[in-house]
């Protein structure tokens, strides 16, 4: 068979090829590398887990039975407008290896839904649609606002579904991708993350497939786990591969039984993206993922502290018994590191700001009560002995003089002795506002280093009997 067109690869990564067509092209892909990374790509791409079994056939020798066709309709999914069971659907909200999830309206309990309906041979044994329906229970018992409700599973029409919350809003991907995150946003959404993750393993379940595209940030801000479990039902048995390889744990990548600490794994890579837009293990193709997770240490960026790649490295150990023991632990353990690297700067800008404030008010407090100076000779001019030239050079230096000295000391001061300590509070605090206060303080810093002489010099020369003199004459 010659390499399979783009369409024909597209169709294979979503399981629409029938059996016979879809086995030509593992035959085809175990001899041939390039489709073999091709497929790989577009497997990661559209969540489908098609390729990398052949991956994997490849590697052990063992075939898997190719998926059944999908039944006439299938692949055009359901009609806007069409009915399932008790769903009217709305719209399509996205669609994965393993089925397509709806925007749907529940007839019964008047309420819009995210219905997911799992494709033919997604779940491809009696034991484990049974497994699957006994999960997506599990769920439906577990209240957490940071986990997506499941509000019915079952069979309709031979076809296993879902229906769970629908929540308006986006992926944590989508909203990393639309524009640069304050580390307080990113830390916000995290913990919240961490929060559902944290209930799913204190119900005894596994997600399995913690990745950005799973946790959703809905419209309000609260954020909900979505697709736990449902991507890999029975994923710990062997000889079934499923999920996302660049998120995958060492356990899941070589079809090893999985816990929580596999969550751990998948969590702190999506920490890792979120915080530094990096990945610590390279690798375009599954292989190369595989052997740089089994076989390498997770490379960090130098903008990391010492502190947080210590933790990263942990929970991202290749053993799940060296990681933390549970999410909840890593991230108090992160959140401690962030604060170690943070701890420096906010003591050194409260101790600069304060120390800056002190310095303004000695200034003031100097050039205002300074004693006279030795008199000056007595002054020989009158207004009568000289020309008007000069008398009008007198009233622009006396004017001049004033106008500065009250505009800088009054800015000098305020910002200086009251706005200091001011936005030292507000930094040591974490306030929102502190950003802008300190960019503003900054700038008047800078037009300071040369108002500041001026303003001194000013409240000491009206102190000398000459300018005294000028004034009041």
């Amino acid at each position: 068979m010659a390499c399979p067109s783009e369409d024909t690869a597209l169709l294979f990564v979503r399981g629409q090829l029938d059996a016979s067509e879809a086995r030509e092209v593992e035959v085809h892909v175990d001899g041939c590398e390039r489709c073999y990374s091709t497929l790989t790509e577009l497997a990661r791409a559209f969540g489908s887990t098609l390729a990398v079994r052949s991956a994997l056939e490849k590697e052990s020798g063992v075939r898997h039975r190719a998926p059944p066709p999908a039944p006439a309709g299938e692949s055009e999914g359901i009609a806007v407008g069409g009915k399932f069971g008790r769903y009217t659907i709305q719209g399509q909200l996205g669609e994965g290896g393993m089925g397509r999830v709806y925007l749907a309206y529940d007839t019964v309990l008047s309420r819009p839904v995210a219905l997911k309906l799992l494709r033919p041979g997604a779940v491809p044994s009696s034991e484990r649609e049974e497994f699957a329906l006994r999960e997506a229970r599990a769920i439906a018992q577990l209240s957490h606002p940071n986990v997506v409700a499941v509000y019915d599973a079952g069979i309709e029409a031979g076809q296993l579904y879902i229906a769970m919350e629908y929540v308006p809003g986006q992926s944590l991907g989508a909203w990393l991708a639309a524009s640069k995150r304050q580390p307080w946003e990113v830390s916000g959404i995290l913990h919240q993350a961490a929060q559902g993750l944290s209930a799913l393993h204190d119900a005894g379940l596994v997600h399995r497939d913690v990745k950005p595209d799973n946790i959703l940030i809905g419209a309000e801000g609260r954020v909900r786990i979505t697709d736990f479990g449902l991507a890999q039902f029975g994923a710990a048995d062997q000889g079934l591969f499923a999920g996302t390889p660049a998120y995958m744990s060492p356990e899941q990548l070589f079809m090893r039984p999985t816990d929580p600490r596999a969550d751990q794994f998948s969590f702190a890579l999506v920490v890792c993206e979120a915080v530094a837009q990096f990945r610590p293990f390279p690798g375009r193709t599954l292989d190369e993922l595989k052997w740089s997770v089994a076989g390498t240490r997770p490379i960090f960026p130098p903008s990391l502290s010492q502190p947080v790649r210590d933790v990263l490295a942990r929970a991202l150990n290749l053993h799940p018994e060296a990681r933390f023991p549970s999410i909840r632990h890593f991230l108090r353990a992160l959140d401690d590191a962030f604060d170690a690297r943070h701890l420096v700067h906010f003591k050194l800008n409260v101790a600069l700001l304060v120390a800056m404030g002190v310095v303004h008010l000695i200034v003031v407090l100097w050039a205002t009560l300074r004693p006279d100076t030795a008199p000056s000779p007595p002054s020989t001019y009158s207004p009568s002995s000289g020309g008007s030239s000069d008398l009008a050079w007198y009233e622009v230096v006396s004017g001049g003089v004033i106008v500065m000295f009250l505009l800088l000391v009054t800015l000098w001061t305020f910002l200086g002795v009251v706005w200091a300590p001011i936005n030292a509070w507000a930094i040591a605090t974490r306030k929102r506002w502190a950003r802008a206060s300190t960019i503003v303080y900054a700038c008047f810093g800078l037009f300071t280093c040369f108002g500041t002489p001026y303003s001194a010099y000013a409240l000491i020369s009206l102190r000398k009997p000459e300018m005294k003199r000028a004034l009041e004459g």
